[in-house]
């Protein structure tokens, strides 16, 4: 949001526009931050010097930073002093303004600058309130204007009655003062992770409502309808504040009218008779009633032309070019865009243009130097013409003619890319995701982890998940399901990443179109860790103390002494025994070999009655033929494959061979 106060001005306007909410960087700083809070300052410029009129922990994503260039720096870092972020932002004294090219045809614009002698201004920081420390915001020549500690600042809290505005701030107001209500029109998911344009009306009585929130809902459907909005049309909640004025209309002071209205809107701002406007404070609390709100949207009750903005913009909303003056105003104050047109006076051709569309550069220079837009050179038109931001000579736009240059136009790809990277600086790709907190599975479960998306109208983002660091082949849903018993013990990262693969955008060194969610898999065995694989080798050993299967380690289990007290039942079918007395290890579970013989001296060969069975009894159901006899042999093994174990020894000691049952 920004505040503008009444100046005078030698300029003829039709509307106005200055950039100056300050686009978020992205990654890099120690203390950058995706999504969470971030901090947000409203700064006052009067008599020379910037003062705090409030501090924000704002809960949705910051924005990009303006690419270096000409304006004010801001230098925020930590309590060590180390440098958290560095930012350039448009010089807020500077109101870009707007109208149509009376030499032109209808629909050119024209422009020029006015130097305010005040001016509120908010500046967004990508970094963790509770990190930052000292912020130090300097013009272009280097002096400092404010030297600012935030903790000296209680956080603004827009739902308690007195604004939370801490000591050094200005007096707050009711939030929603005046018992006026809010609307949310569109409803695209959670406003901590969407666009929030909200729109304010002035000049609208009780009794028309209804035709306000038509004006706003033209406006909408304007913009949804317009690309890109329309593609990202998911990416954005609009809302509305139902502000009653006790008179329709706004004040025309050129024709002396003057209407009693909520925000006081104008024409004649500055003397201009098309600039309709109106004072920042009623507007700011106005705008409380969203606490979410991102972007403004004034909407004055008005046929006559006209329209002036800074960081919050205001339109005629009855007038026949409404909706495209609001969609050009979004490109300066939500996009960062410059005007395209010409005008009068140079730009410093050794000092590049701050805003993404506008060059000091020609095209050979931006390839050689692979600067500003030179990945669209040759390509839709794209190319350096002559003459951009309200300057006669100096710059360079990036397409003959854009929205940016004559209303009723659509954005060159420059400026529709610039769009869509501030809709991902604001918006993360991914809105929710699951599990909350690293899982932690037994080898015998299974981990699922998912993701829900802000995802484009008519194209899809790639999704892919990661394991150890390695793309799983074929995973691009949105769940993945990890089986304990596919994985390895022991602690694995996962990983999901979504990147919007648009060809609409070239150009994105901050990775925005890229959202990442990652998580730590602990898989264990089915027990206490201290109680299984207590070797720590990844295998599960289920209570064996230190031993296992594993004879890479040289702790392998021995074979146990030999099975004890076998007795033949008076079924004639059944065996029983006594476990050996030496198990071979510490939690060795053993398993038992039933060998039958027609020779007591030889158990190889014979036959084997039953194979690793689990407890110390076995039955053979076989009776010898008349005259003749079994034998029978238990081999004690410990449970490995190819287990060792004993198979007994005959009456003299010596050990039987015996066959293999395994």
């Amino acid at each position: 949001m920004f505040g503008i106060d009444r100046i005078g001005s030698k300029y003829s306007w039709v509307f106005a526009l200055l950039s100056l909410v300050v686009l978020a960087g992205s990654g890099g700083a120690v203390g950058a931050v995706e999504g969470g809070e971030h901090l947000r300052l409203l700064l006052r410029f009067e008599d020379g010097a910037v003062s705090v009129k409030r501090v924000e922990h704002r809960r949705a994503a910051a924005r990009r930073a303006a690419q270096d260039g000409a304006g004010w720096r801001v230098e925020t870092s930590d309590r060590q002093g180390r440098q958290l972020d560095e930012r350039v932002i448009p010089d807020p004294r500077k109101l870009h303004v707007d109208w149509i090219d009376p030499d032109g045809d209808g629909e050119r614009l024209a422009g020029g600058v006015v130097q305010l002698e005040r001016a509120s201004f908010l500046v967004d920081i990508p970094v963790d309130p509770a990190l930052a420390h000292r912020v130090v915001l300097s013009d272009e020549r280097g002096r400092v204007l404010l030297d600012l500690l935030v903790d000296d600042y209680e956080p603004y809290d827009s739902t308690t009655a007195d604004g939370g505005r801490g000591e050094g701030t200005t007096s707050g107001v009711d939030a929603c003062s005046g018992g006026w209500t809010s609307e949310l029109v569109v409803d695209s998911g959670d406003p901590a992770n969407r666009l929030n344009i909200t729109f304010l009306g002035d000049g609208y009585t009780s009794t028309e409502l209804d035709s306000y929130a038509l004006d706003v809902q033209n406006t909408i459907d304007y913009l949804l309808a317009r690309e890109p909005y329309a593609e990202y049309r998911g990416f954005i909640n609009f809302y509305q504040v139902n502000v009653v004025s006790n008179e329709s209309g706004v004040d025309e002071p050129d024709n002396g009218i003057y209407k009693d209205t909520a925000l006081d809107c104008a024409f004649n701002w500055g003397g201009t008779p098309r600039c309709l406007y109106c004072p920042s404070e009623p507007v700011f609390d106005a705008a409380d009633c969203v606490p979410e709100t991102d972007e403004i949207l004034v909407v004055g009750n008005t046929t006559r032309y006209g329209g002036c903005g800074g960081a919050y913009s205001v339109y005629a909303g009855k007038n026949s070019n409404a909706t495209d003056i609001a969609f050009h105003e979004l490109g300066h104050s939500f996009a960062g865009l410059a005007d395209e047109y010409g005008g009068s006076g140079s730009w410093p051709t050794i000092i590049e243009h701050p805003d993404p569309n506008c060059s000091i550069q020609d095209s050979a220079t931006m390839t050689s130097n692979e600067t500003k837009w030179w990945y669209w050179l040759g390509d839709e038109g794209i190319s350096t013409y002559y003459t951009c931001g309200g300057y006669g000579s100096g710059l360079y736009r990036p397409l003959s003619d854009c929205e940016m240059r004559s209303l009723h136009r659509t954005l060159c790809a420059v400026c529709e890319e610039n769009h869509i990277l501030d809709y991902y600086a604001r918006v993360d790709g991914i809105d929710q995701s699951s599990p909350a907190s690293d899982p932690q599975i037994q080898q015998i479960e299974s981990a699922t982890f998912s993701i829900t998306r802000v995802s484009p109208t008519t194209h899809e983002q790639e999704v892919s998940w990661y394991l150890d660091d390695a793309v799983l082949p074929g995973e691009t849903s949105d769940v993945l399901v990890i089986e304990g018993e596919d994985v390895a013990l022991g602690d694995h990262p996962v990983r999901v990443e979504v990147v919007d693969t648009t060809p609409r955008v070239r150009y994105d060194p901050g990775g925005l179109l890229s959202s990442q969610r990652s998580w730590t898999l602990t898989v264990s065995c089915t027990g206490a860790a201290a109680e299984y694989d207590t070797d720590n080798d990844g295998i599960c050993e289920q209570g064996l103390g230190g031993r296992d299967c594993d004879d890479s380690n040289g702790d392998v289990w021995g074979p146990p002494s030999q099975a004890r007290d076998l007795f033949y039942e008076a079924d004639k079918q059944t065996l029983t025994w006594s476990a050996p007395s030496d198990l071979g290890g510490t939690g060795n579970s053993l398993v038992y070999d039933t060998l039958r013989s027609d020779a007591a001296e030889s158990f190889d060969p014979a036959t084997c009655v039953e194979t690793n069975g689990a407890d110390t009894t076995s039955l053979d159901g076989t009776v010898p033929l008349a005259g003749s006899a079994f034998f029978y042999l238990v081999r004690a093994e410990n449970p490995c494959p190819g287990g060792v174990g004993s198979p007994g020894t005959s009456s003299a000691g010596s050990e039987r061979s015996a066959a293999a049952c395994d």
